[in-house]
């Protein structure tokens, strides 16, 4: 769910202007160096040494809850803001976890993970929108051999995400112009002032356009 969010500030979010990103991903930055000092200078020997990593993350499900139950009272800027901050600062530490919690490495897992990896992202290219093409090989394909690699499997996550499809399968402009001409069809059709039911005409009309209504829908609920 991290994955997705982040991708979708990246499409069309927060982050997608770099100039807005940048101040979300310093503060993010910020809030994972600042907790790392904090500790290696309480723990600069010892066993717990090694534990740095781990006040790094910001807790994104109680940050992002603890927004909602506030609703109105908070700025959707604000909200937008410290989202953003927050994916940003779970990706830094998804990748510490990648690159500094990780044991042996076997490279051959970790080829067939990215063959995988690949597949799904053609998939994304070719128009794939099952659920099921990206669940089977985001969970069966991806995360298992990431985790059998010895890479840490969040990363796997991450990365799964970052192929599943968050363009509309409909653009706007030919959507409404798709619905303006039926809307005008539908005008034009005499209306039933002594019926209660529409004429087998306005039917057809609304059932020809519920299939527009449910592609754009589908494509709205995807992105």
């Amino acid at each position: 769910m991290v994955g997705l969010e982040l991708k979708r500030e990246i499409v069309g979010g927060e982050l997608s202007n770099p100039r807005q990103a940048l101040l979300p991903i310093g503060a993010a930055f910020g809030g994972m160096v600042v907790p790392a000092v904090i500790y290696l200078l309480f723990n600069p020997a010892g066993e717990v040494h090694s534990g740095w990593g781990i006040p790094m993350a910001t807790d994104i499900a109680f940050a992002l809850g603890v927004l909602y139950l506030l609703g109105d009272k908070i700025p959707l800027a604000l909200k937008v803001f410290l989202t953003a901050l927050a994916i940003v600062d779970d990706l830094g530490a998804v990748l510490v976890i990648a690159f500094f919690y990780t044991s042996d490495i076997s490279i051959t897992y970790l080829l067939i993970g990215l063959g995988v990896l690949l597949i799904m992202y053609l998939g994304n290219k070719l128009g794939v929108r099952s659920i099921m093409f990206y669940a089977i090989l985001g969970i069966g394909g991806l995360w298992t051999t990431f985790l059998l690699s010895g890479v840490h499997a969040t990363i796997a996550a991450v990365l799964a995400a970052f192929t599943i499809p968050a363009d509309v399968k409909l653009k706007e402009d030919p959507f409404i112009s798709y619905i303006q001409k039926y809307l005008e069809r539908f005008r034009k059709i005499d209306p039933t002032d002594d019926k209660p039911t529409l004429t087998n005409e306005q039917l057809h009309v609304l059932e020809k356009n519920s299939g527009s209504y449910q592609c754009c829908h589908t494509a709205v609920a995807a992105t």
